[in-house]
């Protein structure tokens, strides 16, 4: 019986502070985000020869190469839309977006008149 209240008040224990630790972020979630990006950046810039802010069709290779021999768990597998190891035209066409809107000045924000 002494077993038994001690199992439960431990159950009860922990199942009361679980939520209390539910919100909070663990620092290197923070910083892996971060690393990723900048995982994703560097790949992007090592593929862009010509320094256009444009994936051509020429560097394509280049950027799939990457993509293909990235970790499991690398954002560069975010990428590839559809997970076929490369990076096809609809997915380049979606980067050369998001590379463009950065170039701009940040992620399709309209830049102040001056």
């Amino acid at each position: 019986m002494k077993r038994l209240t001690i199992l439960l008040a431990l159950t009860l224990g922990l199942s009361l502070s679980s939520p209390a630790f539910a919100g909070k972020k663990n620092k290197a979630d923070g910083k892996e985000g971060k690393a990723g990006k900048h995982e994703v950046g560097a790949a992007l810039k090592a593929a862009d020869k010509n320094g256009n802010h444009q994936i051509d069709e020429d560097e394509l290779a280049g950027l799939s190469e990457s993509v293909s021999k990235a970790g499991t768990d690398s954002q560069l597998k975010k990428l590839d839309h559809n997970g076929d190891g490369k990076i096809d035209g609809d997915e380049a066409k979606a980067i050369n977006a998001k590379m463009a809107a950065h170039a701009e000045g940040g992620k399709g924000k309209k830049k102040k008149a001056q």
